[in-house]
């Protein structure tokens, strides 16, 4: 006489599954965190780049044009506190300066998050730029 099966899975074939499954389950996980660390990272590097890029329109719209040499200093940026140092020097081209921006936070302002290369030109005499105070203009003559 034959024993009488049941159909079912076995011990064995239930152990693979639940793996496979806890091995996918991994993954997702995994992918989920590299993204979020990712888009953290991404974010303070267009933050602290923002950042040169300020500094670097600052030193372009100087009055003076900058001495070479090295200066720093923190601004409060999108919450944030930041520190940038800027490193100047002299080009080849008389009238060009480099300057070369460092950011970091300013509680570890050994951390570089982001570097920007700038070049400022000398000051044309008779130019000034007027600092913008208010509202942009309402160049399609509609009413505000």
């Amino acid at each position: 006489m034959r024993p009488e099966r049941h159909g079912g899975f076995t011990l064995l074939e239930v152990l693979v599954a639940l793996a496979v499954a806890v091995y996918g389950m991994l993954s997702i996980t995994l992918a989920a965190i590299t993204a979020g660390s990712n888009a953290t990272s991404l974010r303070e590097q267009s933050l602290a780049h923002w950042v040169a890029m300020n500094q670097a329109a600052e030193l372009r719209l100087a009055e003076n044009w900058p001495a070479t040499g090295i200066s720093d200093g923190d601004v409060d940026f999108a919450g944030m506190q930041w520190r940038w140092n800027t490193e100047i020097s002299e080009t080849d081209v008389e009238a060009l300066r480099r300057a070369e921006i460092a950011v970091a936070y300013a509680e570890e302002p050994d951390r570089e998050i982001a570097r920007v290369v700038a070049f400022v030109s000398q000051p044309t005499p008779g130019i000034q730029f007027r600092p913008w105070v208010g509202q942009p203009s309402n160049r399609r003559g509609r009413n505000q």
